[in-house]
């Protein structure tokens, strides 16, 4: 089973949908200061841009290239912060673009694509209505993968730049970031 952290390759439609009306000029919260680190004054300018926080999924979106569903959850409710969810940025353990300011949601999670399996044949889902916070990037510079177009007559070195979508699941119970994707602007 590959690592939590690492990178899949997979098209991500945007989140930017997630939370109806998020185009809108009043569409959620923005934090002010951003997120600072452990024990830094509030007058120490933060190393992360501040998030946008939409609030809780209002509609249940469905993800069929990468296999993840998003629900609103309902009357469930995080211990966490979504500012500790962000934080989990500074640690290395989500990915996380510096350069952009990401939205925040949070949502029921479910990937019945990844899990382990278990002694006696079942698989558990890593997500399985697991409440998180999602921490979407949307337009980050990455590189295509998976080699040369066989058949493209114009082959090139190295695949031209694109813009992926990064998303990040952070449990809502303890801020530790459970899994993470990047891939392909639709």
């Amino acid at each position: 089973m590959a690592d939590r952290r690492s990178v899949a390759a997979f098209a991500v439609v945007l989140l930017a949908t997630l939370v109806a009306g998020c185009n809108g000029p009043n569409h959620g919260k923005r934090s002010s200061a951003g997120v600072s680190s452990a024990g830094a004054s509030s007058a120490s300018p933060s190393p992360l841009p501040p998030a946008t926080f939409v609030g809780p999924l209002t509609r249940e979106l469905r993800y069929k290239n990468a296999g993840f569903d998003l629900r609103p959850p309902g009357g469930r409710t995080a211990s966490a912060s979504w500012a500790q969810a962000y934080a989990t940025c500074l640690t290395g353990a989500a990915i996380c673009d510096r350069s952009i300011a990401p939205t925040i949601a949070l949502a029921l999670v479910t990937d019945p694509n990844s899990g382990q399996t278990q002694p006696d044949g079942s698989t558990k889902l890593l997500l399985e209505d697991t409440l998180a916070y999602v921490i979407t990037y949307v337009g980050v510079p990455c590189r295509a993968t998976g080699g040369l177009n066989p058949i493209s007559p114009r082959r090139t070195a190295s695949p031209a730049p694109v813009r992926c979508t990064v998303l990040n699941f952070v449990s809502a119970a303890d801020a530790n970031v459970i899994y993470s994707f990047q891939g392909p602007q639709p």
